[in-house]
């Protein structure tokens, strides 16, 4: 029931991220910069985890190359699908990606695995409570929940507004972010 559930909203949401048109999509990702930029403060060094965006995502390309200006340390995920877990490799603008599982783009095998001090997490929805709906195969919930057992990080969602609901479908394997950042807003969740 849950798993339906779970498929059904994620269908709705892709169909509505595939129809939402360019231009606003470029403008929803500067005025997401501003934000980003105004309620994270980077230190020098501290690591960061992006990500590239695939099926119509909200793009953070600027946002990271913001941040690496300012001293971050840049990393993106890398799916080991056999092993249905995710790492995090070094990366800086100017390298090039290699194809990844799931149509995705990550660092080479050869970049170094450096665990993120934050994560922007990519999203399919998300509610007022922190929770995030992604494209089901759990990656990221087990990432995140596996590197809060080794330190203090944050995990922030990155949408766009319109991929508000009232309450994201969940179970006990679902991890609760620290907040979502949109275009308009930082939503501050409370663990």
């Amino acid at each position: 029931m849950l798993k339906t559930i779970k498929q059904n909203l994620r269908t709705d949401m892709l169909a509505k991220r595939k129809k939402f048109p360019f231009p606003y999509a470029r403008e929803a990702s500067l005025h997401l910069k501003k934000c980003l930029i105004n309620n994270i403060v980077i230190m020098p060094k501290t690591v960061i985890a992006g990500y590239v965006p695939i099926q119509g995502e909200i793009d953070i390309g600027e946002s990271l190359n913001c941040f690496s200006r300012l001293g971050a340390i840049l990393v993106l995920p890398a799916i080991c699908k056999n092993k249905l877990e995710i790492y995090f490799r070094n990366w800086s603008m100017k390298d090039k990606l290699e194809k990844g599982e799931f149509n995705t783009y990550q660092p080479s095998q050869k970049n170094k695995i450096i665990n993120p001090d934050l994560i922007l997490v990519p999203l399919l929805a998300f509610d007022k409570k922190g929770y995030r709906l992604g494209y089901g195969k759990g990656f990221y919930d087990r990432g995140i929940r596996a590197l809060r057992k080794e330190k203090d990080i944050l995990a922030f969602g990155v949408a766009y507004d319109w991929q508000e609901v009232s309450k994201v479908p969940r179970d006990e394997f679902d991890v609760c972010l620290d907040g979502i950042f949109t275009p308009s807003r930082f939503l501050d969740v409370k663990r």
